[in-house]
């Protein structure tokens, strides 16, 4: 049977890319036909003319992680469909990632069944509404979602770090923030490794699953 369905893998560990390579080559109806570490070898492969109908997108990464490539992804080429593939489920995270395109998001603890099924109706219907990201999303609509009990005091950001972290939230990038705020390219990313360091994290998407746990931000304002 003719290849329908052309996935793209966008994950940092070689073995676990392999392992779903394997289990999406047995399905005649898939085929993975791009492969990339972080969203910058992705970007570099669409821009060389490679294709993919659906995109299994990690979230932590080296260089530039799922929620910077997201976004990207979906500016660029907004005919590709991105599934988010990750471990962490926290619904803040969820409900952003809904926010800024992803057509669907699955736990890497899911069976293949599960995978597979997201994969064919994110394809076909443009969108997996799992359990997972209804409740999330009605955690939200609800006003359910609360800070992790956990979590300590938040740290008080300036006036500055907080308008860098308001535009990191809405998925920009630091040339992008620098244009908007004025300042320097030099001066945000200054900004960026602060607020990294502040709230002990090593990434964007561990900055924003933070900042919205400690109510720094809400989904609201973004």
């Amino acid at each position: 049977m003719e290849t329908s369905l052309k996935i793209g893998l966008v994950d940092d560990h070689p073995l676990f890319r392999q392992g779903i390579e394997m289990m999406i080559s047995s399905n005649t109806d898939m085929k993975v036909v791009l492969q990339a570490s972080n969203g910058a070898e992705l970007l570099e492969l669409l821009e060389r003319g490679g294709e993919a109908d659906v995109i299994l997108l990690d979230l932590e990464m080296p260089e530039m992680d799922g929620m910077e490539t997201c976004g990207k992804v979906k500016a660029l080429y907004p005919e590709i469909k991105i599934l988010i593939l990750t471990m962490h489920e926290d619904a803040p995270l969820i409900q952003h990632m809904m926010k800024q395109g992803a057509n669907g998001y699955v736990l890497k603890s899911a069976k293949w069944e599960e995978l597979q099924k997201a994969l064919l109706e994110v394809a076909e219907k443009d969108f997996y509404f799992s359990d997972l990201v209804g409740l999330a999303m009605l955690s939200n609509l609800t006003g359910n979602s609360k800070p992790d009990p956990s979590l300590s005091t938040a740290p008080k950001l300036s006036r500055r770090e907080r308008e860098v972290l308001e535009e990191i939230i809405k998925g920009k990038s630091s040339q992008e923030i620098a244009d908007s705020l004025f300042i320097s390219l030099r001066t945000v990313e200054g900004h960026r490794s602060s607020l990294l360091q502040i709230l002990g994290v090593k990434n964007t998407a561990g900055m924003i699953v933070k900042a919205l746990k400690l109510n720094l931000i809400s989904l609201s304002e973004i």
